[in-house]
C-alpha cells in the first residue's frame, strides 16, 4: 500500500487479513477435533501419531494431493 493510505483502510485489510484464514482454520480444527473418535482410521492415527497421525490421515483419501498438503503444513509449521 502507498505510504499516504488511510489508517482505516490499513486496519481493515490487516484484520480482514488475519480473521478469515484463522476462521478457516479454527473450522477444520474443529471438524478434526469433533470427528476423529467417529473415523477409525483417524483414530489409529491419532493413537500412532497424535493430531498429525490425524491430519495425515484425514488427508489419505486425497492420494498426491494430500501429500502435498501434508508437506506444505509441515513446511509452514518450521518456517515461524
Amino acid at each position: 500500500m502507498p505510504e499516504d493510505s488511510p489508517s482505516w483502510k490499513v486496519f481493515g485489510y490487516t484484520a480482514i487479513g488475519l480473521t478469515v484464514p484463522t476462521v478457516l482454520i479454527m473450522c477444520l480444527g474443529a471438524a478434526f477435533g469433533s470427528s476423529f473418535t467417529t473415523q477409525a482410521t483417524w483414530q489409529a492415527g491419532y493413537d500412532d501419531n497424535s493430531i498429525g497421525g490425524v491430519f495425515g490421515a484425514a488427508l489419505a483419501p486425497l492420494n498426491g494431493f494430500g501429500i502435498v498438503l501434508s508437506v506444505h503444513d509441515l513446511m509452514l509449521t518450521f518456517s515461524f
